[in-house]
């Protein structure tokens, strides 16, 4: 999401521990995960390399979500939490200083979890999982 890892370049698993404090397992995890979000490519023994999405998979990618997003949004209309609501307008608020600030990529990871938020408010585990699927690329 922030480029700060080209497209296609090698991913130094040793230089991401020590950047993130973080140990070989949690890491290992994460590849696991986004390599099944294919934001990566990870070929055991071989090594990691940030995927390279084209304009089509992006395109394909906002199609899915204006396809689905509506849906998790109604359901969510007719079965949020009091809690819910109060959760979601903190993080509106909180873009709402990054925007001010100039975090944009702030800004882009809060608008992730707002969505992913709203599609747990929804009540359908599927659709959740499907609305984070789609916007984790």
């Amino acid at each position: 999401m922030t480029l700060e890892i080209e497209r296609g370049s090698l991913i130094d698993e040793s230089v991401l521990m020590h950047r993130l404090s973080v140990g070989s397992t949690p890491l290992r995890e994460a590849v696991q995960r986004l390599s099944h979000e294919g934001l990566i490519v990870h070929l055991p023994r071989r090594g990691s390399w940030a995927s390279s999405l084209s304009v089509t998979d992006l395109r394909h990618m906002a199609e899915t979500r204006r396809i689905v997003e509506p849906a998790a949004a109604c359901l969510a209309a007719e079965r949020i939490t009091s809690a819910q609501v109060d959760r979601i307008q903190d993080e509106l608020d909180r873009s709402d200083a990054m925007v001010v600030a100039g975090d944009y990529t702030g800004c882009g990871f809060i608008d992730l979890r707002f969505h992913s938020m709203i599609a747990e408010a929804s009540r359908n585990s599927s659709l959740a999982r499907m609305v984070d699927s789609i916007n984790q690329g």
